[in-house]
């Protein structure tokens, strides 16, 4: 008799859906992106964009240890990620380990360009793979913001958490940092910081916090 999914099962077949990580192979070309959320690290044993435990394979089917450039048995690495929409679908692009040659021309290009991590989301880019360890990356400038209704409900949820940070400890109003806001405002809200970050210049802009050097004023 057929049965009625339950919600958890539902949520793992959203989690186990192909095509959310976009892996950049040469024979893909030209990419257009917008980013829509900062640079992230997930290290082993911590959950991804996704929402998945990253678990990097250091054997393979049969339990041999894979090598890694230098020949040398594979240690468990932490990956580099950031959401973005590719052709207006939702992925997460991967470059890979912290040391990817990807990853170190975005950020040259960023320089180039005085964009911040912070800044990223909301940016347009062509990025190229010509070889294993060759890109082209160009910055297209910015994409007209849209608020999307995911983040106009984080908002609300961290103005919300904002008051009863304020309520509970009124010293708070005296200044915080930066770290300290993004860990005490996710506990509060229930929302992945890399999701405060997203929203940060709304913040900024609206009045919701006040930013003064390395001091985070609400």
């Amino acid at each position: 008799m057929a049965q009625i999914i339950t919600e958890d099962e539902l949520n793992n077949i959203l989690k186990s859906a192909p095509g959310k990580y976009f892996f950049h192979r040469v024979e893909d070309g030209e990419v257009i992106l917008t980013f829509t959320s900062p640079i992230t690290i997930t290290d082993p044993g911590e959950e991804d964009l996704l929402g998945r435990i990253w678990d990097p394979k250091v054997t393979d089917e049969n339990g041999n240890p894979l090598l890694d450039i230098n020949n040398q048995p594979r240690q468990k690495w932490s990956k580099v990620e950031a959401e973005c929409l590719i052709n207006g679908v939702k992925h997460v692009y991967s470059f890979g380990g912290k040391q990817s040659s990807s990853l170190r021309k975005l950020l040259e290009k960023m320089n180039e360009n005085d964009i911040t991590n912070e800044t990223l989301p909301g940016t347009k880019w062509s990025i190229t793979r010509v070889g294993k360890w060759d890109w082209i990356i160009q910055y297209l400038g910015r994409e007209e913001k849209k608020q999307s209704t995911k983040s106009n409900s984080n908002i609300d949820k961290i103005r919300k958490s904002i008051e009863e940070l304020k309520k509970d400890n009124p010293s708070a109003s005296d200044g915080i940092t930066k770290n300290e806001f993004l860990q005490t405002i996710s506990f509060l809200a229930g929302i992945k910081p890399v999701d405060i970050i997203s929203v940060w210049d709304d913040l900024v802009d609206n009045g919701i916090i006040k930013v003064d050097g390395d001091k985070i004023y609400l």
